[in-house]
């Protein structure tokens, strides 16, 4: 019996003694989960990231388009102005011109006429 008391003690030792193996063991376990969901997590975030720099790129090109069409507006609306203060330049000559010409010929007529009468009154007279 003495035997086998021993022999109970022993194996209790042992127990006490692998004891902490199996803790460590549990702790390896869990730190190894913990690592995959770090891991999980970084492989999210960078793919987060990555979106994220592509969306930026291309608003990037969005605004650099954006500038670029802003300055042809701006030459076209130039072009326009331009070419209206020339349409106006025309208008303007063309009225001026249509108002010479009406005058030029209501003057013409005017002598014309006053000649007429100038002869006719002359005709008269002598």
């Amino acid at each position: 019996m003495a035997s086998l008391g021993n022999s109970i003690k022993n194996f209790e030792g042992a127990a006490k003694g692998i004891s902490p193996t199996v803790d460590a063991m549990a702790a390896q376990k869990k730190y190894g989960e913990e690592m995959s969901l770090a891991a999980a997590q970084m492989e999210s975030l960078n793919s987060l990231y990555k979106v994220q720099m592509e969306s930026a790129s291309r608003q990037a090109t969005i605004n650099e388009e954006s500038v670029e069409n802003a300055n042809k507006l701006k030459e076209q609306m130039q072009s326009l102005a331009s070419n209206l203060s020339s349409l106006n330049m025309v208008f303007y000559f063309s009225i001026v011109f249509n108002i010479i010409y009406s005058y030029r010929f209501t003057i013409n007529f005017s002598v014309k006429r006053s000649c007429i009468i100038l002869h006719y009154c002359s005709s008269i007279l002598l």
